[in-house]
């Protein structure tokens, strides 16, 4: 990522104030794009994958939960959210929002586009 973004003419570090991993697995894409980011929050569904992208030092943040209801401010349908991240990250703005490998695992990605387009400044 940063032979790219330095081949733009652009700063490699810092170019983005705040940016989010959803889906980071064990952080292998968070490595990748942690110099871009002033704060980069990992997000991932399973606590074992996130143990292990901690200990990779590249995320300022982990979030477990699920990436459809971490990014959704209300519940969908009206119907009441039992995960405890429900909007965790709906009320946060930010500058970069990376998923390398996690489309395949959501259900739904019309309504997580949506839910990315409202958070991204």
């Amino acid at each position: 990522v940063d032979e790219v973004v330095a081949s733009q003419g652009r700063p490699i570090s810092g170019w983005a104030n705040r940016g989010a991993d959803i889906g980071c697995g064990t952080g292998c894409s968070g490595l990748a794009f942690k110099s871009c980011c002033n704060h980069l929050t990992g997000v991932d569904l399973s606590p074992n994958m996130l143990d292990k992208a901690s200990a990779r030092g590249c995320y300022k943040e982990v979030v477990c939960g699920n990436v459809e209801c971490v990014l959704r401010k209300h519940p969908k349908f009206g119907k009441r959210c039992k995960n405890a991240t429900h909007g965790a990250l709906a009320y946060t703005m930010f500058d970069l929002i990376v998923g390398c490998n996690v489309c395949p695992y959501v259900k739904d990605l019309a309504n997580v586009f949506s839910d990315i387009r409202e958070i991204l400044s």
